[in-house]
């Protein structure tokens, strides 16, 4: 929708529920995963870090070129969304997901 949905409350919130959509689509995969890979709830430090690593690098190069937002890429930008997702995003998952594999 790129810079279109702040001139529409709808388009806003229709971004707003696709963004915790992703979030909650990479939760599902990384729970999933740790199902089969017992790898990752054993090490979920050096796992998290690396998924979050992994999912911003599939929404630079995958994701986002295929929506309507067209930046300029920035390397400054970018290594800050880098540590932002490994530290943000991937490592709360796997901490989360380590969490809660042992209670059950």
């Amino acid at each position: 929708m790129g810079s279109k949905a702040f001139e529409r409350r709808w388009a806003a919130a229709l971004g707003l529920a696709v963004h915790f959509g992703i979030a909650f689509t990479v939760a599902t995969i990384y729970v999933t995963a740790s199902r089969y890979l017992p790898v990752l709830n054993q090490h979920p430090i050096a796992s998290g870090l690396l998924y979050g690593v992994g999912v911003h690098l599939v929404m630079t190069f995958v994701i986002l070129p295929l929506t309507s937002l067209k930046r300029p890429f920035s390397m400054a930008f970018f290594c800050v969304q880098l540590v932002i997702h490994a530290f943000c995003v991937g490592l709360p998952i796997a901490l989360v997901t380590r969490c809660f594999s042992q209670l059950g």
